[in-house]
């Protein structure tokens, strides 16, 4: 009887428990958490991705988020760009990029991933992880590949810079799904009922053995 209680009770509270974190993917290229590409057309993207807890804003044009559309290599997919035109009509192809990860339920809430990819297609681009304090957690560069950040912490904010004259491209934003700070996992009325009625069993279970026993 005793251990079927705390059976119980430890399936409420594993149920209580925030579910695992899973990867996010972010091509531009489909419609998804509000945002829907126009095939040849350049968008401003700022808070669309906002239920993902992802915003976008450019360092180089205040107010302004990013710039995506379909001035990839080759005229490729819709891609990222920082905000503006200085290339074939495209965005700001040498980039002073934040992505700032945010509270998915409350955008003016903060919020953290601890794992962060996006693909870089060609030229010298700079990419730095700062945690909600403002310190950084990590530098990564590449001329063409992943710029990934893994294991290095709570990751609040990447900034993304050109480094170099060459236009660059950005696409296939992966991060883990983002964790709003301030109470995310405390679990919701109905299951601090359930929380309390396995931990009743499991008191009811210890009285009896007790009685029992006496």
């Amino acid at each position: 009887m005793k251990l079927s209680a705390f059976l119980a009770a430890g399936a409420v509270l594993a149920a209580a428990m925030p579910a695992a974190a899973s990867v996010e993917v972010i091509t531009f290229d489909v419609a998804q958490a509000g945002y829907t590409p126009t095939p040849g057309v350049r968008q401003e993207v700022t808070n669309q991705f906002g239920s993902m807890g992802v915003l976008f804003q450019d360092q180089a044009s205040p107010g302004h988020g990013a710039t995506v559309g379909n001035c990839g290599p080759g005229d490729g997919p819709v891609s990222l760009f920082g905000y503006g035109a200085d290339f074939d009509g495209c965005g700001n192809t040498r980039p002073n990029l934040d992505i700032v990860f945010v509270n998915p339920l409350n955008n003016a809430l903060g919020g953290f991933t601890t794992f962060f990819s996006l693909h870089n297609f060609d030229g010298l681009v700079e990419a730095t992880a700062f945690d909600a304090l403002g310190n950084i957690l990590g530098t990564t560069q590449t001329y063409s590949g992943d710029l990934v950040f893994s294991g290095v912490g709570d990751i609040a904010r990447v900034n993304l810079k050109s480094l170099d004259g060459d236009p660059t491209t950005l696409d296939t934003l992966k991060f883990e799904t983002v964790q709003g700070l301030g109470g995310s996992a405390v679990p919701e009325p109905g299951v601090w009922a359930l929380m309390i009625a396995g931990f009743g069993m499991a008191g009811v279970s210890l009285r009896r053995r007790k009685a029992i026993a006496a």
